[in-house]
């Protein structure tokens, strides 16, 4: 899915006459290390919010007042090249804005572009620097996956980077072509043209919007491309790029991008290009996502020192995540900066260059503002216990208790990978290829376990949009942070579906600590937060819902309706803004009514004179405040579930096997289509309900409506192993006896899920009095 790239190429065949307007080529890169493109690039940005655009149905009120705009900015692109592993390139590319200017200003028919533009002016007032690297093979293809942070706020603008991919065989003008890429676009090779005195193939492309902007309803392709691809140099002279797609409140954006390149230099050192405030910047992207480049400590240090925060940043990393050696008094330094990405970065390189040192340095950060920041200040004076599994001799090997949980979690690692905000395709089940966003904090190296946040986007849950709305709040934290791409609205079926099997996805992929997976979401995905911690509670710590509808959410006859009681041992917080035009605050007032007595915590916050604006960094700080207040998760004694939907049928230790009516009704048909149709329409309408406590000496009971068979999924931090297990169901005794853990039970339970929390050592299946066959 991943590899949208616009680059160069070289031909490996002999080209034919000028002349000839049909000849056909094979295209290939010529990048060698040493090479040096300067491309600028311009954009032009159009919003029009007269009327909603990308709607199938208006909405219910205006979004805000009648307003036009248009702004134009310039950059210059500074590509490096570098050896990579296997054959492959890295290139480092570094774009420096130059210009920025406010164009139009218009609310209805009146001019306000002279009162706007001072306030436009203020925020692009500094040269703006982005970098990032790729790394591609001879036809384009990325072989990392592609960041995606960029300075404009546009849902596509980080789609159009310097590099293409390009067709694997020859091609010819009027062949058509695909090449990986996360927009889907098609291409056609439309004719031999002249761009910059050269002969080159003018090659174009479209693709629809619906990727990113999934309930959009646009008339054809929204995204085009058009290049021109020189043979003599091998190299892309001029890219144009069209966009046409609806804005967070629905606003339509009309984008124009265009590439020209400027020169071409060859041979380079890159200790020219590290002197070089144009293109040290692309050096060090290189450096952060090729562990086989080697890094001078020297070019470090003096890059350390150049007086850029965000170089700083960026050195700090490479070195933690490298091992790199730096100065310990330089890096002590950094224990007073303002910025506390880099106060926390200090303080883990200050407990590897000097151990016994680094003790009395970081005392003064022990009770830091920060709360990852004092977590690494932790670690460097209290280091965590080692990963060995030293308590299961007590209660049989395999048990799973908390002392089992806390050391799986002590010997969790994962591969490194690098720092930044990329997107990423699902890489398994039913959503395999769908893509997400990603942020990985600057000093992940996998070989611990980091938090996981996960961020449901308002308006038409698109993962760019999210990154683009909070990534700069989120990246001051240490958090693993995931952007989910609807499918559709966050509430139905295959969307949380999605984000379900995500969650275990990036458990595997990533080292993340599963004392600590926290969700949230604004407007849309507020709601669709709500709704997931009444689907799987049992895999979150905590979930906070901004402006979202809660269980008055509009869903449809056939879909999963929030159950509020669900969510009974999960603590929550509910957050709206008074003024809420959008979605009332009265829908969250009544859900929070609709809770019942709970285990866990519940809080509301409503902001006055706020509107339907709470996302994270416009809330007060209340979200990222009441998740540092909930590090673990505990295994809930008490249980609800209810469920219409056969997809989510388990809640911490309690598994419903087969639902009332449903597996009856199936079951009188001999027919495995009939029976598949009758399960999947019954299964829609009858609601399955199941309540469980386990009280002292191993007393489990249970109310069950509308279920057949359970199953009890048993651990031993639930149980007191030295007594039997007495289990009623509906004022019924069904079992009486031992439940010792079996390992083949524990084994299947981590197949089944990499959350040790999510572990059991013994299971009971049971069949619900008066529903036996």
């Amino acid at each position: 899915m991943i590899g949208f790239l616009l680059l160069a190429a070289a031909l490996t065949v002999p080209l034919a006459s000028a002349q000839d307007p049909a000849r056909s080529a094979r295209l290939r890169y010529d990048l060698k290390p040493g090479d040096h493109l300067i491309y600028r690039q311009t954009l032009e940005r159009e919003i029009d919010n007269r009327k909603p655009y990308g709607l199938r149905q208006p909405p219910p009120r205006p979004y805000g007042d009648p307003i036009q705009t248009a702004a134009r900015a310039e950059w210059t692109a500074h590509l490096v090249v570098v050896r990579g592993p296997g054959g492959t390139v890295v290139v480092g590319v570094q774009r420096n804005r130059t210009r920025a200017e406010l164009l139009r200003y218009r609310v209805g028919d009146a001019d306000r572009l002279a009162e706007n533009r001072p306030a436009f002016d203020a925020r692009h007032q500094n040269t703006s620097i982005t970098a990032q690297a790729l790394e591609v093979d001879s036809v384009g293809q990325l072989h990392r996956p592609l960041g995606v942070v960029r300075e404009w706020p546009s849902k596509v603008l980080w789609a159009a980077t310097e590099i293409v991919a390009l067709p694997a065989g020859p091609v010819s003008p009027g062949d058509r072509f695909t090449a990986d890429n996360p927009l889907g676009f098609s291409w056609q090779v439309e004719a031999w043209d002249t761009a910059g005195g050269a002969s080159c193939l003018r090659v174009s492309g479209g693709a629809s919007a619906t990727l990113l902007i999934p309930r959009a309803d646009e008339p054809g392709d929204v995204f085009r491309i058009r290049y021109w691809f020189c043979p003599a140099r091998g190299l892309v002279r001029r890219l144009e790029m069209s966009s046409e797609y609806p804005s967070a409140n629905f606003e339509k954006v009309v984008e124009r991008v265009r590439f020209d390149l400027v020169e071409a230099r060859r041979g380079e050192s890159p200790d020219a290009w590290l002197a070089s405030a144009d293109t040290r910047e692309a050096v060090v992207a290189t450096w952060q996502i090729e562990d086989a480049l080697a890094v001078d400590p020297a070019a470090l240090e003096l890059l350390l020192d150049a007086g850029e925060p965000r170089l700083e940043r960026a050195v700090l990393s490479l070195a933690w995540r490298r091992g790199v050696p730096l100065p310990a008094a330089s890096v002590a330094a950094r224990l007073e900066h303002p910025d506390p990405r880099i106060r926390r970065l200090a303080v883990r390189l200050l407990g590897r260059l000097d151990p016994d040192g680094a003790p009395a340095l970081v005392k003064r950060v022990a009770s830091d503002s920060d709360a990852f920041v004092r977590e690494a200040a932790g670690a460097v004076l209290a280091p965590p216990p080692g990963p060995a599994l030293s308590t299961e001799a007590t209660l049989g090997f395999c048990s799973v208790d908390s002392a089992w949980v806390d050391a799986r979690i002590r010997a969790i690692s994962r591969p490194p990978q690098p720092v930044g905000t990329f997107i990423r395709g699902i890489t398994a089940g039913p959503h395999r290829g769908w893509p997400y966003m990603v942020r990985v904090p600057d000093d992940y190296r996998g070989e611990r376990p980091v938090p996981l946040l996960i961020y449901l986007a308002g308006n038409a849950g698109s993962a760019i949009e999210a990154v683009q709305i909070v990534n700069d709040s989120l990246e001051r934290t240490g958090y693993l942070v995931v952007y989910p791409n609807s499918g559709e609205w966050w509430w139905r079926d295959s969307s949380a579906v999605m984000v379900d099997g995500l969650i275990d996805e990036v458990q595997r992929q990533f080292a993340v600590d599963p004392r600590r997976i926290y969700l949230t979401g604004l407007s849309n995905g507020g709601t669709g937060t709500f709704h997931y911690a009444t689907l799987f509670p049992h895999k979150l710590t905590a979930a906070v819902s901004a402006m979202g509808a809660g269980v008055f959410q509009p869903f449809t006859p056939d879909e999963e309706r929030p159950y509020p009681r669900n969510t009974l041992a999960l603590p929550l917080a509910f957050l709206h803004g008074e003024d809420d035009k959008i979605i009332e605050p009265e829908t969250t007032r009544r859900t929070v009514q609709m809770l019942g007595q709970r285990v866990a915590p519940v809080e509301t916050h409503y902001l006055k004179g706020k509107g339907h604006e709470l996302g994270i960094g416009r809330e007060e700080g209340l979200t990222l405040a009441f998740f540092e207040r909930y590090t673990t998760r505990t295994p809930a004694r008490v249980v609800h579930l209810q469920t219409r939907s056969d997809a989510f049928l388990r809640q911490g230790w309690v598994e419903i096997l087969e639902r009332e009516g449903v597996a009856l009704a199936a079951g009188a048909t001999t027919n495995p289509d009939a029976r598949q149709l009758v399960t999947g329409l019954l299964g829609r309408v009858s609601s399955s309900t199941v309540e469980g406590r386990i009280g002292p000496g191993n007393d489990i009971r249970l109310q069950a409506a509308g279920v057949r068979r359970l199953r009890l999924l048993l651990r031993r931090d639930l149980l007191d192993p030295s007594r039997p297990v007495r289990v009623r169901v509906n004022d019924v005794q069904v079992f009486n006896g031992d439940v010792p853990p079996d390992c083949a039970v524990r084994d299947r339970s981590l197949k089944e899920s990499p959350d040790p929390f999510l572990a059991y050592d013994a299971e009971l299946t049971l069949t619900v009095p008066g529903q036996q066959n």
